[in-house]
């Protein structure tokens, strides 16, 4: 995958960012409650996404596959032990559902991109819908959990927006396929 050109610049600008990303919670986190306390949930996920990335910037050929590895066998525990930290009670009915969505979807999406021989456009409105699920899927976990219900006029946003999105992204996949003659579409 060619997604980078020079790997190691990224993963000094991703690292950067992760700094500044876990630098400003602390700083403000300590000088609001003068200790630590609630920064460490952004320190602790922040340090598992620049884990989790570490392979994809690194690895030419397989990084994907090995972050998305990483992250399948890893987010439960991380959730659990999150949930442990905060003395919350969301993890089974939340966060296990939550993450298998996502992750499945993530998993949809890597086969899309690595096995399906698309225009990137055309690849992207597939995997749109995907998200607009995952989303949706979400979205309902949480209003049961909160014992509440969604409103129809979010869930029909939500899925406008999708349509709209994705038939955006096929009309942008054959301009460009269009005016690149023996392009596959």
């Amino acid at each position: 995958m060619k997604l980078f050109k020079n790997n190691k610049l990224w993963l000094m600008i991703f690292s950067l960012i992760c700094v500044i990303a876990i630098g400003v919670p602390t700083i403000v986190n300590v000088a609001v409650a003068k200790t630590f306390t609630w920064a460490a949930y952004p320190t602790l996920g922040v340090t598992m996404a620049w884990l989790l990335m570490l392979p994809v910037l690194l690895l030419k050929k397989h990084g994907v596959l090995l972050g998305l590895t990483l992250l399948t066998l890893t987010i439960w525990p991380f959730l659990y032990l999150i949930e442990k930290f905060s003395g919350g009670d969301w993890f089974v009915p939340i966060g296990l559902p939550a993450a298998a969505i996502g992750v499945v979807t993530l998993w949809l999406a890597y086969a899309i991109f690595r096995f399906i021989k698309w225009n990137m456009w055309y690849k992207l409105a597939l995997i749109t819908p995907l998200l607009c699920l995952l989303s949706q899927l979400i979205n309902a976990l949480i209003y049961r959990f909160a014992d509440d219900e969604q409103s129809i006029i979010s869930i029909v946003t939500n899925v406008f927006a999708c349509v709209v999105l994705s038939l955006t992204l096929v009309i942008i996949g054959y301009a460009t396929t269009k005016r690149q003659p023996g392009r596959k579409r």
